[in-house]
Order: structure tokens, then C-alpha cells, then sequence
């Protein structure tokens, strides 16, 4: 029942392979969770500016109002 050298040689190859490929699909993970996030990140920072620009618009407005 003992393992030989090409069994061994087989199971070492095979480790080998699931463990590149499981590598690989964490890193392209990886990749599109920091994609998303910069993306959600830059949409979030653009809507803020926004509010901020219609904030100090609206208040620009008020001034002239008063005036």
C-alpha cells in the first residue's frame, strides 16, 4: 500500500496545479474587489462634491435674495 516515486511525483504535480490555480483565481478576485471599490469610492466622491457644489449654489442663491 505504500506510494511509489511516480505516484508521489503525481501527487506532488497535482498539488502544485491547485495551487497556481487556486492563486490565480484569488488574485483576479483580488483585482475586481479593488476595482469595485475605487469605482465606488470615485462615484461616492463625485456625488459628495456634488451635494457640496449644490449646497454652496443654493446658498449663493439666497444671498442674492436677500439682497
Amino acid at each position: 500500500m505504500y506510494m511509489d516515486e511516480i505516484d508521489v511525483l503525481l501527487l506532488a504535480i497535482a498539488a502544485y496545479v491547485a495551487v497556481a490555480v487556486l492563486v490565480k483565481l484569488m488574485l483576479n478576485r483580488h483585482q475586481s474587489l479593488v476595482a469595485r471599490f475605487r469605482r465606488e469610492s470615485r462615484e461616492e466622491q463625485q456625488k459628495k462634491a456634488a451635494e457640496q457644489e449644490e449646497k454652496s449654489g443654493a446658498a449663493k442663491g439666497d444671498d442674492r435674495r436677500a439682497a
